[in-house]
């Protein structure tokens, strides 16, 4: 292309009409990047707001060129008073070609009225071309070799697509509450909450902007933190689900608040309460295939990949299955994943993103199959003096098993410990010049350190689902227990008797004879908290949801206790007031329900009654007698 410059404004202007005019093929989009030879940044030029895009920025993809544009002004992205050149690509039928050689190099003029000036006040208009093709460039970019990489349309990046997220966050240093500082409403039919407020300066904004300082990072292009803002769906707080049962534990002010939310990712704009799900005017929300559960132990890079492997957009089906094979050790699933790729490559010759990947595949094969073969390689003429058990040859034959073996174990996808362990006893039968070589001892050093830390992760995983598996007995129970029937007045529910009896029913409204344990039995799964700190933040919120829901049903258990105490004594048949006040007493600490407590002060004061009245006939009696 030709790249010139203007002395009254700062843009630089493209012209690729030659390079139109020569394309063998039908033009369907265009591809413009800037070079920044001062220093050394490349840029890509945005087909739909024109705007040079750093191409360091991770996931970033844009939009191509119309195909009847052959000559473009640029300025909005970059920086006047460098040095620039430029270069181009054609979409085709038969897929991109590569980036020309760059253009020659001209200085961007440092303009009184510049560029940006001039395009200030400008308003963003809608793109005009929905179907615009979207790709991406290699961070590696070779002007005259590399091409941009097409991404197919759909579900690719988080700004660009409506879609729901899942993420789970523990919200800490509130001291008065969540509900405090954010406002909620029911959605849902009463099974959700969602966020519609968060007062600035609060504990909740304060602990959301060291959440986003720490743990924020880019996802094609988007923003994401494990943090609470205005739009997002609360699904569970504290292993409790139902929008009733969440906002009374919420009501509880716990020190540490297990959250389960979901997110709407795309087409809003920041500061606007978008409910999560809310249904796009143009797009189903379906549950299964527009959410993404979002994993806060990776970081940015590896949570890109996962959303981009789940999204099946970048590569073809066939072409991810043979990257699968790739990693694993077996050639004969990989030769016909190659089998597979190489049939679809006759059909069309522009299928694949990565054009050398059958080479990369046939020569992991060989690989595989090599690896195969050594290892399974033995003496087949003991005839030989060097092929019998002793041997050099013999001894060469076994150093090169057990180098092979320990490090097809190292590099197993399945990451099982047990097989690397093997593996490690065998190293320790080689020659005494391999396991005291340089070499020998850095490898065993980190075959050791690797099977440690596989070994730690499953036993990390195994925690982690014992840990799941005695929350959900616990949370089952008590889900049962909320569900019975409230207790009827206290007053109303009591026969009618005469005073003084001694038939006086529980005060709760239960029997003292029966229910003896608590209701929640939390033994099992204090011990398995216990076991499970060891393995401390990898588990940071199970261990916070689990550490809530035994405090919560521990304060269960002693209300429980308490009003059993108010029971066992209001059935006293020696009708002990100081018992009873002391147990009435202990009970409103407790949080047992206030009509309790009244019923109770109300039979201590028949009690007294009662008792004045046996007194005084006491004393008559004497007095007469």
């Amino acid at each position: 292309p030709q790249l010139d410059t203007w002395d009254s404004q700062a843009h630089l202007v493209v012209n690729w009409r030659s390079a139109a005019q020569h394309c063998p093929y039908k033009v369907l989009a265009w591809a413009l990047l800037i070079f920044d030879l001062d220093r050394n940044i490349w840029y890509v030029v945005d087909g739909a707001s024109q705007a040079a895009v750093h191409l360091g920025t991770s996931g970033e993809d844009v939009g191509a060129l119309d195909s009847d544009v052959i000559t473009m002004h640029v300025g909005k992205g970059i920086t006047a008073g460098r040095t620039y050149a430029a270069c181009v690509a054609a979409l085709s039928p038969r897929g991109w070609t590569p980036f020309s050689e760059l253009s020659r190099a001209r200085v961007l003029h440092n303009a009184a009225s510049s560029f940006q000036e001039l395009m200030k006040d400008a308003k963003e208009t809608k793109d005009d071309w929905p179907q615009r093709p979207r790709f991406a460039v290699p961070t590696e970019m070779v002007p005259g070799a590399s091409s941009p990489v097409a991404l197919s349309l759909g579900a690719r990046d988080f700004l660009g697509t409506i879609r729901r997220i899942r993420l789970r966050t523990v919200v800490t240093g509130c001291p008065n509450g969540l509900l405090t500082d954010v406002d909620v409403e029911v959605i849902g039919d009463g099974i959700a909450l969602m966020v519609t407020h968060i007062e600035g300066g609060t504990a909740v904004a304060q602990w959301n902007e060291g959440q986003r300082q720490r743990h924020a990072f880019h996802v094609h292009g988007a923003m994401v933190a494990p943090v609470v803002r205005p739009g997002d769906v609360i699904l569970r707080v504290n292993g409790i689900s139902g929008a009733a049962g969440m906002l009374t534990e919420l009501g509880r002010r716990p020190a540490r608040v297990a959250l389960t939310l979901e997110r709407r990712s795309g087409e809003h704009s920041p500061g606007i309460v978008v409910n999560a799900w809310a249904t796009p005017p143009q797009e189903s929300l379906d549950p299964a295939d527009k959410l993404f559960p979002l994993d806060n132990r990776l970081d940015g890079a590896a949570v890109q990949a996962a959303e981009a492997v789940q999204w099946c957009t970048l590569l073809a089906p066939e072409e991810a299955n043979i990257l699968a094979r790739m990693v694993e050790n077996d050639a004969e699933a990989l030769e016909k994943a190659v089998v597979t790729v190489s049939m679809v490559t006759l059909a069309d010759p522009y299928a694949l993103r990565y054009g050398g990947i059958l080479g990369d595949a046939e020569r992991r094969g060989h690989v595989v199959r090599r690896t195969g073969a050594a290892l399974a390689s033995t003496p087949k003429n003991d005839s030989n003096p060097d092929s019998r058990p002793g041997s050099r040859q013999q001894g060469s034959v076994q150093d090169d098993k057990v180098m092979i073996g320990i490090k097809k174990a190292m590099s197993d996808v399945a990451s099982d410990a047990d097989q690397l362990q093997v593996a490690i006893m065998q190293f320790h039968r080689a020659s005494h010049a391999v396991k005291t070589s340089q070499v020998g001892q850095r490898l065993l050093d980190r075959a050791q350190n690797l099977e440690a830390l596989w070994r730690w992760q499953r036993e990390c995983a195994k925690m982690r689902d014992e840990l799941k598996g005695g929350l959900n007995h616990v949370l089952v129970n008590e889900a049962r227990l909320d569900g019975a029937p409230p207790p009827t007045n206290v007053e109303a529910a009591r026969p009618p008797t005469a005073p003084g009896t001694f038939a006086e029913p529980s005060i709760t409204g239960t029997s003292s004879t029966h229910n003896e344990d608590p209701p929640h039995s939390l033994d099992a799964l204090i011990e398995l908290r216990q076991k499970a700190e060891k393995f401390g933040e990898e588990i940071e919120f199970e261990m916070a949801e689990v550490g809530e829901v035994i405090i919560r049903l521990g304060l269960a258990n002693d209300e429980w206790k308490a009003r059993r105490q108010v029971d066992l004594a209001a059935a006293d048949p020696q009708e002990n007031e100081k018992t009873l006040t002391q147990a009435l007493n202990v009970a409103a600490t407790k949080g047992v329900d206030v009509r309790i407590i009244q019923a109770g002060r109300d039979l201590v004061k028949r009690w007294q009654v009662t008792g004045a009245k046996n007194l005084n006939h006491d004393e008559l009696y004497t007095a007469t007698a």
